[in-house]
Formats: structure tokens, sequence, C-alpha cells
């Protein structure tokens, strides 16, 4: 079983305390609610993020494997490899993931609308598998 994380790879977080490294250890909630498992906001682009913005949803499939699908709960959009995502979207190694655009309220589902300087800016990568951990 592999583990999974959203590393920031974009701008440098404007909020205290704001991490850089999220694992996803199973469903995951993305957003600035208090509720969330992925705190995100912003002291530039107040409600750029909604309280809940996405969730990411783990699921196996016949084979084992995790399956990691991405789905949109916004107003200003997920993207997924620089394209507003419309419905689950499955994430895969590699991807980059965008929270959030300055003009998310008018780019439509399935448009491509790259966003380079954004803090919401991450990417989704493959960590150590749990088996390849050595504890000296």
């Amino acid at each position: 079983m592999s583990i999974f994380q959203l590393r920031r790879i974009g701008l440098p977080p404007s909020v205290e305390d704001a991490r850089s490294t999220y694992t996803i250890k199973g469903d995951s909630y993305i957003g600035r609610g208090k509720d969330v498992d992925i705190f995100l906001d912003s002291n530039i682009r107040k409600g750029l993020i909604s309280r809940a913005h996405s969730h990411i949803l783990k699921q196996s499939s016949e084979d084992g494997n995790d399956i990691y699908s991405l789905h949109d709960t916004s107003l200003n959009g997920t993207y997924v490899n620089d394209t507003r995502i419309k419905g689950p979207q499955v994430l895969k190694d590699g991807d980059r993931v965008v929270f959030g655009h300055l003009r998310g309220a008018i780019i439509d589902p399935g448009e491509y609308a790259p966003q380079n300087e954004t803090e919401f800016l991450f990417l989704f990568e493959k960590t150590m598998k749990k088996e390849d951990v050595c504890l000296l």
C-alpha cells in the first residue's frame, strides 16, 4: 500500500503556521472551514478558498491498490494539471493540483486555466510505502 501526499510547490503560504505537506491517509476534506482535514487560507486572497472547497476520497480497487478521487465543491474551482475539474477526478502520481483561481467564478469546468503564481499549487505524489520505512 502506497502513501500519497499533497506537497506545496507554489508560492509560500501567507498564513502563519500553514503546512507545506499534507499526507492523505483516507478521505480528506479541504478548505478554510474549522472542520476540514487540510486547512487552506490566505491573508492575501481572502475568500479564494471556500469553507468546504473540495475533498479527496480514497477507495480500494479490486487489485488492492488505492484510488484517490478529487471532488470540487467550491465557487473558484479545483484544477488538476491546469484544467478545472468537472465531476470526480482520479488523481495520479505527479498531478499538479490548484485550489481556487483568481478568475474561478468565470472559468467553466473542463477549461484550461494555468495559474502558477499561487500559494495553493500542490503536487500529488507518492511517498514511501509503510513497509519501506526502516527504523534503526
